[in-house]
Order: C-alpha cells, then sequence, then structure tokens
C-alpha cells in the first residue's frame, strides 16, 4: 500500500501488493512517494466532502474509511466501506468530476495522498497502472450491481444475513470450535443504511436471528454459531 512514515517507504508497505501501484519500477516508485502525503487520522475525521473538486486519491494503509452520501435535506448514508489496501476517490480523479459521497474515518487510521500531478505522470510513465485503475473500477461497479440486486430480490433478514458475513470476510476470524467471530467495525445506525432499514427494524431482526441461534450479538460482537447455516438461510 503506498505509505511513508518517516523510514517506511511504499516498498516497504504489506498493503501495496493489493493496490494499483503494486508493480511500479524503482523509478516510477520514488515518484510516487515524492507525491504522496502520508497521515493519521481519528475517529470522525473526514478525507474530502462530497462535492470538493478532487486534487488526488488517498490510499488506505490501516483502518477503516466509509463513504456517505448526503441528500439535499442534509440527511446522510453510509453506502460504501474502505479497507487497507483500498484507493479511495479513484473513480472521480479518473473521470474528472467533483466527490460524489464525503469519505468519513470511522476507525483510526493511516491513510497516504496522492496529489493530481503525481498520478497524472505515473499514468503517462506506467499505462498499466491506469489497466489496473480499470479493472478495479469495473469490479467496484460488479459489485455494486449484486448489492442492487440483492436489495430488490432479498427480504430484509436475507440481507442482513448477507452483509454480516461480507463484514466476517474481511474483519472476522473462525474459531476454535468452528464458529464464526466479528467484532462489527461500525455503528448499528450504519449497519442500517447498509441493510436498507432504520435502527429500529435492524434491532428487532437481530432478536429474532439470536433466538433462532443463527447470528449472536453482543454489542458490536457477533458469533456465527454455525457460518453453513447462514449461507443455506441467504441461498436457500
Amino acid at each position: 500500500m503506498p505509505c511513508s512514515v518517516q523510514s517506511e517507504s511504499c516498498g516497504a508497505c504489506p498493503n501495496r501488493a493489493y493496490t494499483e501501484w503494486r508493480d511500479l519500477t524503482p523509478e516510477n516508485l520514488a515518484k510516487l512517494e515524492s507525491g504522496m502525503r502520508p497521515n493519521d487520522y481519528s475517529p470522525g475525521e473526514v478525507l474530502y466532502h462530497q462535492g470538493d473538486e478532487v486534487d488526488g486519491v488517498f490510499c488506505i494503509k490501516s483502518g477503516l474509511i466509509g463513504e456517505r452520501h448526503v441528500e439535499a435535506d442534509g440527511h446522510s448514508m453510509l453506502v460504501r466501506l474502505h479497507q487497507p489496501g483500498s484507493t479511495v476517490g479513484y473513480q472521480e480523479f479518473l473521470t474528472k468530476s467533483t466527490y460524489r459521497n464525503t469519505a468519513e474515518v470511522l476507525q483510526p487510521s493511516h491513510a497516504c495522498f496522492i496529489d493530481r500531478a503525481t498520478i497524472t505522470e505515473l499514468l503517462i510513465r506506467d499505462p498499466s497502472v491506469g489497466q489496473r485503475f480499470l479493472q478495479r473500477s469495473l469490479k467496484d461497479t460488479e459489485d455494486m450491481e449484486k448489492n442492487y440486486v440483492s436489495s430488490k430480490t432479498m427480504d430484509l433478514r436475507r440481507r442482513l444475513l448477507h452483509l454480516i458475513l461480507v463484514l466476517y470476510e474481511r474483519f472476522g476470524r473462525e474459531e476454535l470450535d468452528g464458529s464464526g467471530f466479528l467484532k462489527v467495525p461500525i455503528a448499528k445506525k450504519d449497519l442500517a443504511e447498509l441493510a436498507g432499514t432504520v435502527p429500529e427494524t435492524l434491532s428487532r431482526t437481530i432478536k429474532k436471528l439470536r433466538t433462532e441461534n443463527l447470528v449472536v450479538f453482543s454489542g458490536n460482537d457477533v458469533v456465527i454459531p454455525d457460518l453453513d447455516a447462514v449461507l443455506d438461510e441467504i441461498y436457500d
């Protein structure tokens, strides 16, 4: 992952292998580092606001970033999560538009800002960087389409179970007894928004899942006693 803090270089970053910058030559890697500003962020801080002019992208080394879409009436909704290895704001950069959403820090994070001039020069020097951005964009679009279809074809119960499995894949772990454990990295309000419901309805659904021993919430801790049973519930 592109990052640089004191003696740490992009080449030493463990997440760079998952980014568009993974195959840069030493010369281009040095160019990347010269146009990069690393920083630590606290929960609640904003990387950029919806409607801001795009002057670069952010590469996430650690933590969790959420994209919120703000409606005309001021109501905001969490629409996407970015974990380490993500490049945030790249689609708006490539399309030369303003930021579509506000990028908010959800957990203590370390991110590196790469300015427009540096990215533009690297795209000219190494066209494969642009190809990798295109591949990521196609994958992100495919995921959005799948989520849209799921929201139209799945009831809330299955949408929530699907969302829990997605979060488990990213942030969870398997316990010795074969159960799954997940510490949900976002607030219940945000979880409800991602599931397409309101907190009150989410709470009722969570209680029912607990009664059936499918998913057991305790605060932000989630235990999935039988992962296969959850998969069967979603796709049967």
